[in-house]
């Protein structure tokens, strides 16, 4: 992958750098707009949170519905979904042909930091909490992922050239999984405001806890990858 510099573009043909422009400006807008979206996301999430939702999720009122019985699932959405988002926005970052790699491992590396940064700084005036999904928990878990693939994709260019490629297979959950994530987080939320409504969760010995809990990852991991396999995206 090289960067096109002006004389590179000098020398292609009109309808070369023609794709080569609705490429960029594609990859750029859709980038922007992800990113957008994203932070407005995680802001409004935030302000739900302070205005009553995180009240209404540590109140402790009796679980008589599906609505109650799963309000931990149903606070947290917004909070997977930007995290969800700020995924779509890094492939199209990874993805970018309009760049070096050393161009793209630099945008990493220097959003680990930021976002490290923003991590420690959230964290200090709300720590991050999972059951609720807020800002300081989703921003740690994209600063660990994003730290771990800026070494990974490290890793990858030192030993991956364009005449020996590597090739990295992906096993069959995990594709299913990164196919179809929101599916996967739909399904998995609705299991547990199921299993909530089912039984006392606080009350079962630990070996029955733990049989629930091989069924529950079993049963979303199946219906998960049959619905990719049957060609079922969100």
């Amino acid at each position: 992958m090289v960067q096109a510099t002006i004389s590179d573009l000098k020398k292609m043909n009109s309808s070369e750098y023609k794709l080569y422009h609705e490429s960029f400006m594609q990859n750029n807008h859709g980038s922007t707009a992800l990113h957008t979206f994203l932070i407005l996301t995680l802001v409004v999430h935030e302000f739900s949170l302070w205005v009553g939702l995180q009240a209404w999720v540590f109140g402790g009122e009796p679980r008589t519905n599906l609505l109650s019985a799963n309000r931990e699932g149903i606070s947290s959405c917004l909070g997977y979904i930007s995290m969800y988002l700020f995924a779509a926005h890094f492939k199209t970052k990874v993805y970018d042909r309009t760049v070096t790699r050393l161009s793209i491992i630099c945008r990493m590396a220097v959003g680990s930091i930021l976002l490290w940064t923003g991590s420690i700084i959230v964290n200090h005036y709300s720590p991050a909490s999972r059951t609720l999904a807020n800002a300081g928990y989703c921003i740690y878990l994209e600063a660990t992922f994003l730290s771990i693939t800026t070494f990974m994709y490290f890793i990858e260019i030192q030993f991956q050239d364009s005449e020996n490629k590597l090739q990295f297979d992906v096993p069959l959950i995990l594709s299913a999984i990164n196919r179809n994530g929101l599916l996967y987080f739909l399904i998995a939320n609705l299991m547990t405001g199921l299993i909530n409504l089912s039984i006392r969760t606080l009350a079962i010995s630990s070996s029955l806890a733990i049989i629930i809990f091989i069924l529950y990852m079993a049963m979303s991991l199946i219906v998960s990858t049959f619905l990719v396999q049957i060609g079922v995206k969100l």
